[in-house]
């Protein structure tokens, strides 16, 4: 299990960089709706769907301890809002059940269902309860469809779910990590599939969407797949190479030239060695440090900022452009995040995953964040 300090130089609300949400959140858990209102009518009214499906997630989960959103729906039966947060909370009380393979997980997948339908009934535009529903097919509780023959895919699934999600928002950024929940193997899914659901959803996404992120965050979740394996303590060697190397030729290692050189030498050398171009793993690991470096150009490049996202897609982005080698690019993402931090994916590399990231900052020599409490 990861562990966190209670004393951390970061900040590990799922809200991120969202200061309303964060203050919405808070009121949930201790019961106060108030701001959580007026943030998700904000949202529908502004057809914001990126925003108003993360903040609905990190509200529901607010309120799946406690009976506030059920409350809710009775005081104002006609609010889509109030649906919206009931729906997630029923949907994540079906899964966690379901997980544990709970024999009420039916009952409640079906509580979900209902809560789901009657969202969609108060706002037909919104995609996030189809999104929910989305999310629910994980449990396998539905028949799976064939793929539509335009997708080129042989994989069923939950495909016509996914076009309901896309009649109202194409390119829905949770939309495409709910199908890659399905698809993974923890779920009851093939690994193989994971990663070709993920290169697909990439390539019909717009080249800035976030939605290019899957295919690294499937090379996460399953890493040994196919005949190329990423080797995640390989990528994390030639990156401290490189790390090793830049730090000598700026001048930051103190010492005898002569000595130096012979360093540089054995480093550059050891690194030819991990790097070896004939080998599919290295142009694999190449193709997804691009993607990785393509999506920072269309988010941060030329002082753009990037679009709303969770606090989870810049820390996959930080990751993959790290272990990719992007230096400064790397930099530059963890100086925007500042002390908001996510544990994923440290998590997949460390059970300290504080740590890790701690590491990561000292080799881009970024200033840690002033302490926040745990």
């Amino acid at each position: 299990m990861a562990t966190l300090r209670r004393s951390s130089p970061f900040s590990w609300d799922a809200a991120g960089l969202d200061r309303a949400l964060a203050l919405a959140s808070a009121d949930a858990r201790a019961g106060m709706l108030a701001t959580c209102r007026d943030l998700l009518a904000e949202t529908r009214c502004e057809n914001d769907f990126a925003r108003r499906g993360y903040a609905s997630a990190v509200l529901g989960s607010a309120c799946a301890t406690s009976n506030a959103a059920e409350l809710w729906t009775g005081e104002d039966p006609d609010n889509p809002d109030a649906w919206l947060v009931w729906a997630r909370v029923a949907a994540i009380r079906a899964l966690r059940f379901g997980d544990r393979r709970d024999d009420r997980t039916r009952e409640l997948i079906g509580i979900a269902v209902r809560a789901c339908h009657t969202a969609v009934g108060l706002s037909e535009s919104d995609p996030t309860p189809q999104v929910i529903l989305l999310g629910l097919d994980r449990l396998r509780y539905r028949r799976p469809t064939p793929a539509p023959a335009p997708l080129a895919l042989t994989i069923p699934g939950p495909w016509d779910q996914l076009a309901r999600v896309a009649r109202r928002d194409r390119h829905n950024r949770e939309a495409g990590h709910q199908l890659l929940n399905y698809y993974h193997p923890r779920h009851g899914g093939d690994a193989r599939h994971l990663h070709q659901v993920a290169s697909w959803a990439a390539k019909v996404s717009l080249p800035d969407s976030p939605l290019q992120l899957l295919p690294l965050v499937a090379d996460l979740e399953a890493p040994d797949v196919g005949p190329d394996p990423l080797d995640q303590d390989q990528l994390r060697r030639m990156a401290m190479l490189h790390n090793l190397i830049a730090d000598i030729d700026a001048g930051r290692v103190q010492g005898d030239p002569e000595e130096l050189a012979k360093q540089r030498a054995r480093f550059t050398h050891r690194l030819q060695q991990e790097q070896d171009p004939r080998s599919d793993d290295y142009h694999r690991r190449r193709s997804l440090a691009l993607i990785a470096k393509d999506l920072y150009e269309a988010w941060f490049g030329e002082g753009r900022t990037p679009p709303y996202v969770p606090i989870r897609d810049l820390s996959v982005l930080a990751h993959a452009l790290y272990v990719g080698e992007w230096r400064l690019p790397a930099a530059a993402v963890l100086q925007y995040l500042g002390p908001h931090a996510c544990t994923y994916p440290w998590s997949l590399l460390s059970d300290d995953p504080e740590k890790e990231l701690i590491r990561v900052y000292r080799d881009r020599h970024v200033p840690l964040p002033r302490e926040h409490p745990g």
